[in-house]
């Protein structure tokens, strides 16, 4: 999972859930370096906290496809 200029926000806080609402993986500090484990095929969430002075968060979907 590839976030673009993601090295600008080092404070980073990404999280993501399944289908379900478990979470499945979270990382302060992310550095695009997850490639989906063992988790099956399907459509999981992600909440991304930039930790920026804005307080910015982006939330939305990815796939897993294998």
């Amino acid at each position: 999972f590839v976030i673009t200029n993601l090295e600008f926000f080092p404070k980073n806080n990404l999280v993501i859930f399944n289908r379900w609402g478990k979470k499945i993986f979270e990382k302060t500090g992310y550095q695009n370096d997850w490639n989906g484990g063992d988790h099956n095929d399907g459509t999981y969430f992600f909440i991304l906290e930039l930790n920026d002075n804005a307080n910015t968060v982006h939330k939305g979907t990815l796939s897993i496809l294998k």
